[in-house]
């Protein structure tokens, strides 16, 4: 495979959405990067995390580029998780993802940054580390608060905790 069929690639698979060090893995130079920024073929999202131009900004770009950003040990969170995970209608508008306790990162516009540890409680979907199900439905219920997160979509199905 070449450099550029890698990279097409894994746009594909990533909503056009990559990271610096995924672009750098694919064969790319920083010279390389450079010139498709300063073209505008990508687009900065987050520090060291792009968006291709063929691709649009939509909610599951807005969640992979956080994800990307914060990093190993992020996980998606609340209602962005319960949304990634096909439980609600609409993703909110603030994303919430926990980060270990001992990362130094700060929440930016659309982005919560909460410290805690998911020992055990989180999986990959789509690419994407996210809450387990059931933890997730608790979470989001939390977070929108009981009714409002009822109104939004009626859950169907029992969730046990082991997701």
């Amino acid at each position: 495979m070449t450099t550029e069929n890698d990279l097409a690639a894994l746009l594909r698979r990533q909503d056009g959405v990559l990271s610096r060090e995924q672009a750098l893995e694919c064969g790319m130079t920083p010279a390389m990067i450079k010139h498709r920024l300063t073209r505008h073929l990508w687009t900065l999202l987050w520090p060291c995390v792009y968006l291709s131009a063929a691709h649009g900004l939509g909610p599951r770009v807005r969640i992979r580029a956080a994800s990307l950003w914060l990093g190993g040990g992020a996980t998606l969170i609340g209602a962005g998780a319960a949304w990634w995970l096909r439980l609600l209608d609409e993703p909110p508008e603030v994303l919430r993802f926990a980060v270990p306790p001992d990362r130094r990162v700060r929440s930016r516009p659309g982005v919560r940054v909460v410290r805690r540890r998911l020992p055990g409680r989180r999986s990959s979907v789509d690419g994407v580390p996210v809450l387990s199900r059931a933890d997730a439905v608790v979470d989001a219920a939390a977070e929108l608060g009981l009714r409002r997160g009822a109104a939004r979509r009626s859950w169907t199905g029992r969730c046990s905790r082991a997701g």
